[in-house]
């Protein structure tokens, strides 16, 4: 069984469930940032715990150093729940998790599959970013950050020419989409491309933390999860590209 088919694999049940649970329970994203002025170096660790509750709110506890603790509640609009198996809408998430255990015990969730893939060339590839400012630019008002872009250069080394660029990879049975249990990812008709709602997202970021490969990327400034949706079939980081490196690859005409 090659890498792919090991991650595109369909979820259980029991793993959807799994993932419910660790929703409610919350999630634990840590960072540790060196401060250092003038000779005096201090360490400041920051742990942020976000925690889905029972309605779609979300409660953020921020802890940064010993005795100093923040706690931010945040109710948000969010109108359901949505079943990831045939797209029931419900009012609180313990509703869902009975609906998906009495009505598809055992049920593998199907998606249609993607249509196409982004292909990057590394020999053609001059490594400037221009393809992940464009990205950001386009989904971001004029944003231009490579950083947030939805294909990133996460590797590079100029003068070996060593790199390695992160995109999604239209999964099979893809794990962000199990993982929103806001129905905030679809998958495109046209496209087939796996695309998250901006508008439905509530930054709770289970499926960037779900994403195997690392093609989820998160804007603090909009506490939003973004990643490639293939702009509609004309991607603009291929249009833009100078070298030609990057390009859009049909999957039912025997492409990669």
């Amino acid at each position: 069984m090659t890498e792919r088919e090991k991650i595109s694999k369909e979820l259980s049940r029991r793993e959807f469930l799994k993932d419910a649970g660790l929703l409610v329970g919350g999630t634990a994203i840590g960072s540790t940032v060196l401060l250092a002025a003038c000779g005096d170096a201090e360490i400041v660790t920051e742990t942020t715990t976000k925690t889905v509750t029972e309605t779609g709110g979300l409660t953020t506890v921020t802890t940064t150093g010993p005795g100093s603790t923040e706690t931010t509640t945040f109710t948000q609009e969010i109108s359901s729940f949505v079943c990831p198996y045939c797209g029931s809408e419900f009012d609180t998430l313990s509703e869902l998790k009975d609906h998906v255990e009495t009505e598809h015990a055992g049920e593998p969730v199907k998606y249609a599959p993607a249509k196409f893939i982004l292909q990057h060339d590394n020999a053609k590839c001059s490594m400037c970013q221009i393809c992940a400012s464009i990205c950001s630019m386009v989904h971001f008002d004029g944003m231009a950050n490579p950083q947030l872009g939805g294909i990133r250069l996460t590797k590079a080394d100029y003068v070996n020419r060593v790199l390695e660029v992160t995109t999604c990879r239209q999964c099979e049975a893809p794990s962000c989409i199990q993982a929103c249990m806001f129905g905030a990812i679809s998958i495109d008709e046209t496209t087939g491309a796996r695309v998250i709602d901006l508008d439905k997202c509530t930054g709770c970021r289970q499926c960037e933390q779900a994403c195997p490969f690392g093609a989820i990327v998160f804007n603090e400034d909009i506490n939003k999860c973004f990643k490639c949706d293939q702009c509609g079939g004309e991607p603009a980081c291929a249009k833009y590209c100078p070298t030609g490196a990057l390009s859009l690859v049909s999957l039912t005409e025997g492409g990669a």
